[in-house]
């Protein structure tokens, strides 16, 4: 049986890693330095856990609005990072035997606000751990349990 929902937002970015995992009344938050961390981390998991990951190589778009050159090709660089640390978080989690479900970004939606976010904590009536301010990440991460939790529900 499902116990825990978990939503991973993965970047190459130094500290840019997020997980949130939802617990029955719950929701935990972490920040990995950097994806090997989060790879070692991973492997002391629990099997009653599913997981949406979200996939950016899933969406194949060109982000190239607005820039010039050498922005495009900065911009390109970390997508591509991106892509390959989405689809090794993926395969990762696949083979250690946990279920995982990878969406687009596009299909994650728009960006939560942080208010937005506390909102929707607070609606579900869930205990949030720890007192700190959500990052961006975290917020995204949050999005995605909240989809496993629809999804595998």
């Amino acid at each position: 049986m499902v116990k825990k929902y978990v939503g991973i937002d993965p970047s190459m970015r130094l500290n840019g890693f997020a997980v949130c995992i939802i617990d029955e009344n719950k929701v935990y938050f972490g920040k990995y330095k950097k994806l090997a961390d989060w790879a070692k981390d991973a492997l002391t998991w629990a099997t009653d856990i599913v997981v949406v990951v979200e996939d950016s190589s899933l969406q194949n778009i060109t982000f190239r609005k607005y820039v010039d050159g050498r922005s495009r090709t900065k911009i390109s660089r970390n997508v591509g990072m991106n892509q390959g640390a989405s689809r090794f978080t993926i395969d990762w989690l696949e083979l250690y035997g946990h279920t995982v479900k990878g969406i687009s970004p596009q299909d994650k939606g728009s960006k939560w606000t942080l208010d937005y976010a506390m909102s929707v904590i607070k609606g579900m009536k869930l205990e949030l751990t720890g007192n700190k301010k959500l990052s961006q990440d975290e917020i995204d991460a949050f999005q995605l349990a909240l989809i496993a939790k629809a999804y595998f529900k």
